[in-house]
């Protein structure tokens, strides 16, 4: 036999043995076991309610299912400890088994319901619930259900905290189904106690540092502020700035600052407009005159021509008259 088959064969036994106890055991509380294998045999751990009645007088009952061990699985070395339960209500397991031996003796289903649910709750769970199926009490089957607190029935949470168990009880009427889910701890009981000490933090912080007055809400603590001490914040932001200023020097300016803003085209003073207007008229292209003026430039060349003749004619004249008195010196 290969190591892969050993270990299969080994764990398949591990079920069967829990069968096995239970059995034997059932009467005494027993709840559940540890099976380990080590290198010098088997070491099984029983955990039960009644531990006395299991070991028996020097060890008789103990001695006895040893041996039946190592004939049914073949063990050669085996160990049995016992250990007893602390709280055997905020057991499954016993409760179903007690609730069973009563349902088989004849005891009223409600009345072992409400009892057992008492006594799961001031045992310290947060939640339980009992749930018989079958004949209760009539021809009919019908479904009883007792629960009391809060309980999980999905998710992480439930298979962490939730301890569950399964059990028939055979009556002169039929079987009978039981289950019990106990809650034994509450998840969400340390958020909550989080949450309380982050409320508190937030109570003290919320206080005004001028006055002294304590508000629920920030929003209400800024307007408080804003309306009666804002000379006094404006005051510490300006000290704030100046020692930021202190430490890290003079603020060289920005790229966005350094650049020159551009000017807008809807706000233009009105010498602005006017030097604008000017440079547009250097720029533009000088328009062709009108025909009208035009014959007002050619009149006034007209006038300008007759009288140039007349001044070059008078120039003449006065140089013959030099001429001539030149002559007769």
């Amino acid at each position: 036999m290969s190591i892969k088959n050993k270990f299969i064969a080994n764990n398949k036994k591990k079920p069967q043995i829990e069968e096995f106890l239970m059995k034997c055991f059932e009467k005494y509380g027993y709840s559940h076991s540890d099976i380990k294998k080590t290198h010098m045999g088997m070491d099984i751990t029983i955990y039960a309610n009644k531990p006395g009645l299991i070991i028996g007088r020097g060890g008789e009952n103990i001695n006895a299912v040893s041996e039946k061990l190592k004939k049914e699985f073949e063990f050669e070395n085996i160990r049995i400890d016992v250990q007893e339960i602390e709280k055997p209500y905020l057991n499954s397991r016993i409760v179903a088994q007690e609730i069973k031996s009563a349902l088989e003796r004849g005891l009223n289903f409600r009345r072992i319901g409400n009892i057992m649910l008492r006594k799961t709750i001031e045992s310290g769970a947060i939640g339980t619930e009992i749930r018989l199926s079958g004949k209760l009490g009539s021809s009919k089957s019908r479904v009883q259900r007792f629960y009391n607190g809060y309980l999980k029935y999905s998710g992480e949470t439930a298979k962490q905290f939730v301890d569950y168990a399964k059990v028939t009880a055979v009556t002169k009427a039929g079987t009978i189904g039981i289950k019990v889910r106990i809650m034994k701890e509450f998840p969400e009981a340390k958020i909550k106690e989080i949450k309380e000490v982050v409320k508190e933090k937030k109570l003290e912080s919320l206080v005004c540092p001028y006055c002294g007055k304590v508000y629920d809400k920030e929003r209400s603590l800024k307007i408080h502020i804003g309306q009666k001490h804002s000379d006094e914040e404006k005051k510490k932001t300006e000290q704030k700035e100046e020692a930021k200023q202190d430490e890290t020097g003079p603020k060289k300016k920005s790229k966005e600052e350094a650049k020159p803003k551009k000017e807008s085209k809807e706000k233009i003073k009105p010498d602005e407009k006017i030097a604008k207007e000017k440079s547009e008229s250097i720029n533009e292209k000088p328009e062709e005159a009108k025909p009208e003026e035009k014959k007002e430039e050619s009149e006034v060349k007209k006038t300008e021509t007759p009288n140039k003749k007349e001044e070059e004619l008078v120039k003449e004249k006065e140089r013959k008259v030099n001429k001539d008195g030149n002559t007769k010196a």
